[in-house]
Parts: C-alpha cells; sequence; structure tokens
C-alpha cells in the first residue's frame, strides 16, 4: 500500500497525444491557449482561498479527496486508507495513518504537481511550459477547451498535461498528466471560493500524531 499511496503524489502525470485542430494555425493555437490559461490564473488569484474536491484515477486504484489553498499554504486531505498533506509554505507533513507515519520535507515550490504542491496545480502562465489549444469537446455533459501544456524540460515529473477548462466559467474540470508511460487523471469536481480558512488548517501538530514515526528528508 506505500508504494501506492507514494505512486500517488509523485506520478500525478498524464495527457493525451491530440493534434492540433484543422484550420487552426500553431501562432492561433498557442494564443488560444495563452488566453484561456491567463484567464484561469486571474480567477484563482483574486481568491484570498479556496477549496477543491477531486477524485485521482489510475489504472489500478482510485482515490477521492479536498484540498484547501491560502497563499503559499495548503492542506490536502484523501479519504479512506489515504494519506494527509499539510504544508505551511516552507515544510510539507505527509501523514500516512494506516502506517503511523509521517514524513517531512520541504515543499517543490516549482511543482505543478496536484498532489504534491496544489498552489501551482493551474499555473501555467510562465516560461515553464509551452501551450496549444488542442481543441473544444463536450466532456460529461459540459463543453470545454482542451489545452496541451509541454514542459520546456522534459525531465520534470508532472511530464506532459492536458487541461480541460469550462467553457462557460473558465475553471477547470480535467487534468490528464502522462510521464513515462503512467498516466493519471484528476477530475475537479468543484472548486468553492473561501473569504478565509483557520490558520489551524496549514499547522502540523505533533501532538496528534502520538506514537507515529517522524522521517524527516529536510
Amino acid at each position: 500500500m506505500r508504494e501506492r499511496i507514494r505512486s500517488t503524489i509523485l506520478l500525478l502525470v498524464t495527457a493525451m497525444t491530440m493534434a492540433i485542430p484543422e484550420g487552426v494555425g500553431q501562432e492561433e493555437s498557442e494564443n488560444r491557449s495563452k488566453r484561456a490559461l491567463v484567464g484561469l490564473s486571474e480567477k484563482i488569484r483574486i481568491c484570498p482561498a479556496y477549496r477543491v474536491d477531486f477524485t485521482v484515477r489510475m489504472e489500478t486504484a482510485e482515490l477521492d479527496g479536498y484540498y484547501v489553498v491560502s497563499g503559499d499554504r495548503y492542506r490536502l486531505h484523501t479519504e479512506g486508507e489515504g494519506f494527509e498533506l499539510i504544508c505551511d509554505g516552507r515544510d510539507r507533513y505527509t501523514v500516512y495513518p494506516a502506517l503511523q507515519e509521517v514524513s517531512i520535507d520541504r515543499v517543490d515550490t516549482t511543482s505543478r504537481n496536484v498532489l504534491a504542491n496544489p498552489t501551482r496545480a493551474f499555473d501555467f502562465t510562465g516560461d515553464d511550459y509551452r501551450s496549444s489549444h488542442v481543441e473544444r469537446v463536450e466532456y460529461e455533459g459540459t463543453v470545454c477547451d482542451v489545452i496541451r501544456l509541454l514542459p520546456v524540460d522534459e525531465t520534470v515529473q508532472e511530464g506532459t498535461i492536458t487541461l480541460f477548462l469550462r467553457v462557460d466559467s473558465g475553471l477547470p474540470l480535467l487534468l490528464k498528466y502522462e510521464y513515462e508511460g503512467e498516466e493519471v487523471c484528476v477530475d475537479i469536481r468543484k472548486f468553492q471560493p473561501l473569504e478565509t480558512v483557520p490558520e489551524t488548517e496549514f499547522h502540523f501538530d505533533a501532538k496528534r500524531y502520538k506514537g507515529y514515526e517522524m522521517i524527516d528528508f529536510r
């Protein structure tokens, strides 16, 4: 089970190898994708905090959960015998209740992996990815623009990313990652802006985990 849980965190990577639609040039495809990504970034930026409910789908497993973000801090919870992430903006605590174990490391602020650093899961306005508008499709009854993101650095863990954005709101509905043959889908079931989040949400209280093994990678 340990390998399955850790794979969920580290392998969040999938995509679809789709061609640019006929009649849409490369430059226009890039411009469309950039406009959509800037709009998404702005919608998230203006939220003081927000909550995202998600479902991760892999070939052999499915995982439900949610996370709450405020600035560089977040708390991510998965259901069942999963795991929990608590990040104060610098350190990340990964709690495995079934294993009675907590691992501690520095958060990778460059990661776009929604299960490793959800604060940047939808931040693609910089130069780290080349984007293109692939097509407009209907996904689960919702019309979406499909954006493909190719990393400039081909060694990044997230690999190629395909992002489905709702046409009606510009918000994400689906993330797909692909890296070294691994394919993972993340359905965004709900995006909820929040005014405030209690500070305790982002504080790791060691007293709550008495008896847990603490593994410090910092």
